[in-house]
């Protein structure tokens, strides 16, 4: 994992497939409102590439990941 990189989902977009959650259940969750949700410390604890993998397999296009090193 690179140090600082973090997910966005845009909720605009996303409709609940929850594709994010099958692949990385430790990064993602479905919350209260049936929507996913980053789990509090799991981007820090996973691999970028499993994060895109997440990316690359959202059906709406709504996760982003910005890398550590932008910004």
């Amino acid at each position: 994992m690179a140090e600082g990189d973090r997910i966005e989902i845009d909720y605009d977009f996303c409709y609940q497939s929850g594709e994010c959650v099958l692949l990385a259940p430790e990064v993602y969750r479905f919350g209260d409102d049936g929507f996913p949700e980053v789990v509090n410390g799991g981007v820090a604890e996973t691999p970028t590439s499993v994060l895109a993998g997440t990316v690359e397999n959202c059906p709406s296009g709504a996760i982003t990941l910005i890398p550590g090193g932008s910004g």
